[in-house]
């Protein structure tokens, strides 16, 4: 529609590339419509004889930060939850979606409850997919955290029950198969887990947060130039990474002795996972005997 219609798209992207010295600089705007100011832009350099190549790694490069949800699409729906404490008779597998990331990237209980909430409404209404796995993944984040020696087998089984009714619901959710690859991890099933990573990224490659659980379960195994790239590639793509994107950079920089990048990483990590960035710090301080 026109820029004047009301009926017409709520957003506009548009694109400009421009070459210069064998490089062709392509920049993406997202802007309202009927604004000129942009909401989002982005900016990457390809080298001419390989646009052609570039362009599905170009075009996932922007679905990644668009289709996240601390991206510029999302921000009036959060918005809207800051503004709206109470949000009974309105609940969704979307607002749920979206409460469920805010608790995981800020490790609030506040946060956490607002989401638990959400999706036992959710699920009193009926069965979703997405709701029974973002419910039974809650599940062994609350174990974990009343529980940090030793996980209670009851909530672990029935996490696991959720996300099997969930697969069974829809196999075709990159949402569903990633929280499925933490269930796994957490119950050991390496193997298992690495399969369903593979399947949330496959479904949908734009999955930032598949991509940064999958290099961090293999940074955190061991030594993994697999893991290691994805967990970089998560971090560098995302527009605002939360605090546990940063465990694995900060693994690999200790494992190769590089301290300073330590240090700083795990000052991001301290605002949501203290414990294991005060670990990882420590040990990179002392090694470079920085006494600050």
């Amino acid at each position: 529609g026109s820029l004047d219609d009301a009926s017409g798209p709520k957003y506009l992207l548009t694109g400009i590339a421009r070459q210069e010295a064998g490089m062709v600089q392509v920049t993406a705007s997202l802007r309202a419509n009927g604004s000129d100011i942009a909401l989002w832009s982005f900016t990457q350099s390809i080298r001419t004889d390989q646009v052609e190549t570039s362009i599905d790694d170009l075009s996932q490069v922007f679905a990644e930060q668009l289709g996240s949800h601390r991206g510029p699409l999302f921000v009036e729906a959060n918005r809207w939850l800051d503004e709206t404490p109470n949000i009974d008779g309105n609940e969704t597998d979307f607002l749920c979606g979206l409460l469920f990331t805010r608790s995981r990237d800020s490790a609030r209980i506040a946060d956490a409850a607002r989401a638990r909430d959400c999706l036992t409404s959710v699920l009193k209404r009926g069965d979703s997919a997405v709701a029974l796995a973002l419910r039974g993944s809650m599940l062994l984040d609350d174990a974990a955290a009343t529980q940090p020696l030793g996980l209670d087998p009851e909530p672990v089984a029935e996490a696991g029950r959720l996300l099997t009714q969930a697969l069974k619901l829809d196999s075709t959710s990159s949402v569903v198969w990633r929280e499925n690859a933490r269930y796994l991890l957490r119950t050991r099933r390496i193997s298992e887990a690495e399969a369903a990573y593979t399947s949330a990224l496959q479904l949908n490659p734009a999955n930032l947060d598949a991509r940064a659980g999958y290099g961090r379960m293999l940074s955190f195994a061991g030594p993994s130039a697999q893991g290691h790239a994805m967990a970089e590639e998560a971090l560098r793509r995302a527009i605002a990474p939360p605090h546990w994107y940063y465990g694995a950079p900060a693994v690999n920089a200790l494992r190769a002795s590089d301290d300073k990048s330590v240090i700083a990483y795990c000052d991001r990590l301290a605002s949501g996972d203290t414990e294991l960035a005060s670990v990882l710090g420590t040990v990179a301080a002392y090694r470079s005997r920085d006494e600050g």
